[in-house]
């Protein structure tokens, strides 16, 4: 369907509301499952894997992982969306340096930057 404006609509709302509602669905209803999850006996790599999981489809992202620092501030590679994010995280962990590393040492985000930009 299109409007008199010409931009696109789905069942009364735009293309970009459906996404919008989506996620928003996406997200309740993740959390909701992780609730349900949250028992006497739960698994939690198994919560933490629904979560990576979700959290590909809620931010359109190729893929996900979950490490967890121990007090001595060592990661740990608890949950990933993917067997190559697995392997990646455990790259990682092993050098000791990449994107994960980064944001855990400055607390910070890391931000991808186009290569092209980097000196």
């Amino acid at each position: 369907m299109v409007d008199p404006e010409g931009s696109p609509t789905v069942l009364g709302g735009t293309q970009q509301d459906e996404g919008i509602m989506s996620r928003e669905s996406l997200i309740v209803s993740t959390l909701v499952e992780l609730a349900d999850n949250l028992v006497d006996s739960f698994d939690i790599i198994n919560l933490l894997t629904v979560l990576s999981d979700r959290c590909v489809e809620a931010l359109g992202v190729d893929a996900a992982g979950v490490l967890l620092a121990s007090p001595g501030g060592e990661l740990q590679l608890v949950a990933s969306s993917s067997e190559s994010m697995r392997v990646l995280e455990l790259f990682q962990i092993q050098t000791n340096e990449g994107p994960c590393v980064d944001c855990y040492r400055s607390s910070a985000p890391v931000v991808n930057v186009a290569l092209g930009e980097v000196n």
